[in-house]
């Protein structure tokens, strides 16, 4: 027995996507720990949070993400990037990059606190919480470095611990904010995460300085503002397509609302991270191979990335629920959990984009990225105010997945049609689309039956291993019989 999965071992070694897998696995792991903190704290914040307290915090997440970009102008967003350049000034070049986004932070800081009243009232949170957006802030601003650094360095175990202890230290100090801090339990959870952010970005800092110089140059400013400014737009047009929809339910429904549709937004993000995870594992190889001008390593790889990226969607398709009842202690969170597989068919149309938005980045050709996101965060927005009083907070999921399959579209159309990078499987891609489109009703279809949940439970496990087995008919079947080709069954 144990020859045998040795055998069987030494013969999946052999597949191309498993170096990706292995790094992909160990970023994985790292986000699936920090996922499983969602056990811990899920629980723990729907126990001591109403619905509207869980609004405001993932409101105030929200705006954070936005902030972490405004206020630092995005300076720090291309470390990575220009890791890959192989030159022998990197060090320095992150000495400009910190010098930069410090600056920035200072100034941009001070103006954001000026307009802190008008800022709470427009995005219908309370006034006290936004001092803190600044701690919070230059935590995941510091953060967002770190991780870009040992990415592209490759030290996928370094950044899979930190990751662990950046996220654990802010539960904790969220916890005891809760608790302790103030009456207002919302705030409590904001004021612990802010404190336990800032002091653990010193930590980060301290880890970063045999990787910084300080030293300033206007020739790297110049390639740090080419690159990043116009990836502003582009983030935040993402972040309007992740959050919009909360800000604009929070602001025109209810607290309450906006908080059931963030609990199963974040069961939804379960498959963001599975694709975070992937890409950052593939993104080395991606730039050797597109060094190397070795285009179909590439296509390989991102057919891999998608069966993987489709197995993971598929588990949330169909056990979306079951999470959900894990991590909710008060009736009334799981209103919203049937919209948790729109949302997974709708990041997974986001996955794709992401795979063509590669070749924007190492082109830097980046001010397509911006166009691109743009014009589907505009279309996000008006499908939200259109479709949102007419069918309730709901409509989000559907309008957000609609505007993430038209950023798919353009992301195609500005790689093979103006910029002319290489061309991916597309047609291969969407056959994995439509698989998890026919899984939707089929999924409403066995959540609806009439049956004791453990048979039920079980019945969704069976169909759930047979659309795997579906996946990797093509690898299973090359383990069993070598001499067939390694063809899919969506091939």
């Amino acid at each position: 027995m144990l020859a045998l999965i040795k055998s069987i071992y030494q013969q999946v070694k052999k597949f191309k996507f498993f170096d990706t897998f292995k790094h992909a696995s160990t970023y994985f792991s790292g986000k699936m720990v920090v996922q499983g903190l969602a056990l811990i704290s899920m629980p723990v914040y729907t126990y001591f949070l109403d619905a509207a307290e869980f609004g405001i915090i993932s409101v105030f997440g929200s705006l954070v993400s936005m902030m972490t970009i405004l206020l630092t102008l995005n300076l720090n967003g291309s470390v990575g990037r220009y890791y890959f350049e192989e030159r022998a000034d990197w060090k320095e070049f992150n000495g400009t990059s910190f010098i930069a986004a410090l600056a920035a932070f200072l100034v941009f800081g001070t103006t954001f606190y000026y307009y802190k009243d008008w800022i709470a009232e427009t995005v219908n949170l309370p006034k006290q919480t936004m001092i803190w957006v600044l701690f919070t802030v230059f935590g995941a601003s510091v953060w967002r470095t770190f991780e870009m650094f040992f990415i592209a360095r490759k030290e996928s175990k370094l950044y899979a611990a930190n990751e662990v202890i950046y996220h654990y230290s802010k539960f904790g100090l969220a916890l005891v904010g809760i608790l302790f801090l103030t009456s207002d339990r919302s705030t409590g959870k904001i004021m612990g995460e802010g404190i336990a952010a800032s002091l653990i970005a010193l930590y980060f800092l301290y880890r970063l300085l045999p990787y910084v110089k300080l030293h300033f140059s206007w020739t790297h400013l110049k390639y740090i503002c080419y690159f990043t400014f116009p990836l502003i737009p582009y983030i935040l047009s993402g972040q309007i397509l992740n959050y919009f929809d909360q800000f604009y339910i929070i602001s025109t429904v209810s607290q309450a609302s906006a908080g059931l549709y963030s609990f199963a937004y974040k069961v939804g993000m379960l498959l963001q991270s599975l694709l975070i995870a992937l890409l950052a594992a593939a993104g080395p190889d991606f730039y050797k191979w597109m060094n190397a001008k070795e285009y179909g390593e590439l296509r390989g790889q991102v057919i891999s990335i998608m069966k993987l990226l489709t197995l993971g969607a598929s588990f949330l398709i169909f056990f979306a629920i079951d999470v959900g009842d894990l991590l909710a202690s008060q009736d009334g969170y799981n209103d919203a959990l049937y919209l948790v597989p729109i949302i997974v068919v709708g990041y997974s149309f986001f996955g794709i984009a992401q795979l063509y938005n590669r070749f924007i980045f190492y082109s830097k050709k980046n001010i397509w990225l911006a166009i691109i996101m743009i014009i589907a965060g505009i279309l996000n927005i008006y499908l939200n105010m259109f479709f949102v009083p007419l069918y309730g907070f709901g409509a989000a999921a559907y309008t957000t997945m609609a505007s993430y399959a038209f950023m798919m579209t353009l992301s195609w159309i500005v790689n093979k049609f103006i910029l002319k990078n290489p061309d991916l499987p597309m047609l291969h891609m969407l056959k994995y689309i439509c698989l998890l489109m026919l899984l939707l009703p089929l999924y409403y279809y066995l959540i609806d039956l009439e049956m004791n949940y453990f048979l039920n439970l079980l019945l969704r496990l069976f169909v759930f291993g047979i659309v795997a087995v579906i996946i990797f008919w093509g690898k299973l079947r090359g383990l069993k019989f070598e001499n067939k080709d390694d063809n899919d069954i969506l091939d």
